[in-house]
């Protein structure tokens, strides 16, 4: 038996739906969710993007050689990364 949800989107129009709607912008609480929600998704982002870069510098160190300035892109950008995955236990 397949399980379907309920159609995304616009409001179709029914007084119902609208109702559903404005009582869920009315609630704190999914507001502060959907609040946390977005900034998780933007420091996953972010996260992922300096791992990348710390990918992208190592690979180009071990291509072309390991200067200084490359080290420390790649050290920097893995730091970062690692930190902002660890920042939400530390509290």
């Amino acid at each position: 038996m397949a399980v379907t949800n309920p159609p995304s989107g616009p409001p179709s129009g029914d007084p119902a739906d609208e109702a559903r709607a404005a009582a869920r912008a009315a609630d704190p609480v999914l507001r502060r969710r959907a609040q946390i929600a977005r900034l998780v998704s933007i420091g996953q982002r972010v996260g992922y993007s300096l791992f990348a870069l710390a990918v992208v510098a190592f690979g180009v160190g071990f291509a072309a050689g390991f200067t200084t300035t490359v080290v420390v892109y790649a050290a920097f950008s893995l730091l970062l990364a690692l930190w902002g995955a660890l920042l939400p236990w530390s509290a």
